[in-house]
């Protein structure tokens, strides 16, 4: 799951028209049944949940924004796992919020070297 978690991450990082740390910014233009919103006085970094037709993922404002990206791309994969969650019970909480980190860290350490035209 790791493998295909990291794989996963290269193609997002392919996908990204700027820098990782932007995600919140692009993944909307990526995937537009995707809303990202910052919020105030939030718990816990993150949440997601759908409704009305939509994936919505809220990160803490009053982070900072490397927290962020970290925040809504370890939601992402959330999202992602969604339908394994569904369908499966072999894999618990932990496991999958482990490869949620695992994802985002991948995400974010491998940031491409783009170069200008």
């Amino acid at each position: 799951m790791r493998r295909i978690a990291a794989q996963q991450a290269g193609l997002l990082r392919e996908l990204l028209p700027g820098p990782t740390r932007q995600a919140s910014t692009h993944l909307t233009n990526l995937f537009p049944s995707i809303v990202v919103e910052s919020v105030a006085r939030l718990p816990v970094p993150g949440i997601t949940y759908w409704a009305n037709r939509h994936w919505h993922i809220y990160v803490r404002e009053d982070d900072s924004t490397d927290e962020r990206a970290f925040t809504v791309l370890h939601q992402l994969k959330h999202i992602i796992d969604h339908p394994l969650r569904r369908a499966t019970t072999a894999f618990g909480d932990a496991d999958l919020d482990a490869l949620a980190k695992h994802f985002a860290r991948q995400v974010l350490i491998c940031e491409p070297i783009r170069k200008s035209a």
